[in-house]
């Protein structure tokens, strides 16, 4: 879902966080696993991350915060997709 969104790093302002990506990011920290809640820091971590004024940095981050979400909401990151994802945030 996440890595479907347009790539924040394409964004002429860093600071500028959609709407849209706040309620996706809540909704996927609201869910739990094996009955308990999943951690919150990766998604406090991407939120963060949105503002880095580096836009390398900026990508680093985003995509070890999209990593450690896949973890904790029990999915498995498709490398593909992954890939497809890192070449459109580099054009």
């Amino acid at each position: 879902m996440l890595s479907r969104k347009r790539s924040p790093l394409r964004t002429e302002n860093p600071s500028a966080k959609p709407g849209g990506l706040r309620l996706a990011l809540g909704f996927l920290a609201s869910g739990r696993r094996h009955g308990s809640p999943v951690e919150r820091w990766p998604f406090d971590r991407f939120w963060q991350s949105l503002a880095h004024q580096r836009q390398q940095d900026r990508w680093a981050n985003l995509n070890a915060s999209l990593n450690a979400i896949y973890l904790v909401v029990g999915e498995k990151r498709d490398p593909q997709r992954a890939s497809l994802f890192e070449k459109r945030a580099r054009e």
